[in-house]
């Protein structure tokens, strides 16, 4: 195989004639920007990226924070799983998680150190809960990681329906 360098200087594969679905990072601070879970300090002219509490998620339920960090973590792996860089969502999840820490921590006016503590099992960050029934449940925080799907070539065009014909 071919490689070339590409503008940050490394050594890429180049793709000549294939398409190639890519995420842009900028996508993903734009969407921690809008989450409100990301704070960018400048510090000697480069970009410090942040995680920070969501205020207006302190009044929720321990279940419910769970809840919505976990659907926008899948939600946004899901729509760009088909992505060739979709592993970059390392970093999106890495501030999201932070960000729940940290607003667990406001919730309980604690530390992270002290939360991760109290809620980890594992190595995983779990919620323990209680249903109608009364039996104990959890919820762990996304784990599963982030591998590219790839396209299921079989279901890329329609199917030409067979026709019968009787005499």
């Amino acid at each position: 195989t071919q490689t070339k360098r590409n503008k940050a200087g490394k050594l890429t594969r180049p793709y000549n004639n294939k398409i190639y679905l890519k995420m842009p990072l900028e996508t993903v601070r734009k969407k921690l920007l809008d989450y409100d879970a990301l704070k960018i300090n400048v510090h000697n002219g480069k970009e410090q990226y942040k995680s920070k509490h969501r205020t207006y998620l302190i009044n929720n339920d321990d279940l419910e924070i769970l809840e919505r960090y976990n659907s926008e973590i899948r939600g946004f792996y899901n729509f760009y799983s088909l992505a060739n860089n979709c592993h970059t969502l390392h970093s999106f999840k890495y501030i999201m998680e932070y960000s729940m820490y940290k607003t667990f921590a406001a919730k309980y006016k604690s530390t992270v150190v002290k939360i991760c503590k109290k809620y980890k099992k594992d190595k995983v960050f779990t919620v323990y809960y209680k249903n109608n029934k009364g039996k104990t449940l959890m919820r762990q925080f996304y784990h599963d990681g982030f591998k590219r799907k790839k396209q299921d070539y079989a279901q890329c065009y329609d199917r030409m329906p067979t026709r019968y014909h009787s005499s």
